[in-house]
């Protein structure tokens, strides 16, 4: 029900309406999205945490050395993530770039940040 109404509220945002908030529908659908974007705005303090420090350690000529590790952990189905990474206004929303150009069918092609990433 919460990617129904954010697909409905991007599709006005999209075609240019000014009144978004009519979209925004009363009680149960509202506490839903005001609770994903707590969750979301959680998501993005966590992001926005400054990384560790680097510590040099012994090596030649004095240069840094270390080891990066990153884990993610999706919390959704893998239909949400395929369609987020084949659907042209998620693409464009996950990259928060205007000009994704994403054709969602196998042997498609894609270009991202300004003809950066093509494929």
């Amino acid at each position: 029900r919460i990617q129904a109404f954010l697909d409905e509220l991007q599709s006005h945002a999209n075609a240019g309406r000014e009144d978004v908030s009519r979209c925004v529908a009363e009680g149960d659908i509202k506490a839903k999205a005001d609770e994903a974007a707590e969750k979301m705005a959680q998501v993005n303090k966590e992001v926005a945490k400054k990384p560790p420090e680097a510590t040099p350690t012994e090596g030649s000529g004095g240069a840094l050395n270390g080891a990066v590790s990153l884990e993610d952990e999706f919390a959704a189905g893998s239909r949400d993530i395929y369609d987020c990474l084949v659907t042209t206004n998620r693409v464009c929303t996950f990259t928060r770039c205007s000009d994704t150009v994403v054709e969602g069918k196998a042997g498609g092609r894609f270009s991202l940040w300004g003809g950066q990433v093509t494929g």
